[in-house]
């Protein structure tokens, strides 16, 4: 076994991680399906965590969307 799976505070990250890619996913599913056009901006990003959720599900989401952090 790894860390991640002995480990209740590195399984509460990665839990946590999980849910912010199915948000995502969820909304610009949405944004796509619904034809609601945008760019994603975040504030406050330490560690970069959400915004790497989100551009990974956005680069799989085939939307013309800018980034801003």
């Amino acid at each position: 076994m790894t860390d991640e799976h002995t480990n209740p505070i590195l399984r509460g990250v990665q839990r946590q991680l999980d849910g912010c890619a199915t948000f995502f996913f969820d909304a610009f599913t949405s944004l796509n399906v619904n034809g609601i056009s945008g760019d994603y901006v975040e504030f406050g990003s330490w560690g970069g965590n959400t915004l790497n959720a989100a551009y990974r599900q956005l680069i799989g989401s085939g939307g013309g969307r800018h980034m801003w952090a």
